[in-house]
């Protein structure tokens, strides 16, 4: 899958994989940089929201 870097550096994710993966607005990702590049991952519930 190709993204392109908009506007301030943001990216959009597509509707579809968004909804593949069950990600909403204002849900968390969290970012690690690998050997083979980012690697974004679906953050689970914060303390606060179990």
């Amino acid at each position: 899958m190709e993204i392109k870097i908009g506007n301030k550096g943001r990216i959009t994710l597509p509707l579809k994989l968004r909804m593949m993966l069950g990600i909403k607005e204002g849900d968390y990702l969290t970012l690690e940089i690998t050997s083979k590049g980012i690697l974004l991952k679906p953050k689970g519930p914060s303390v606060e929201e179990t």
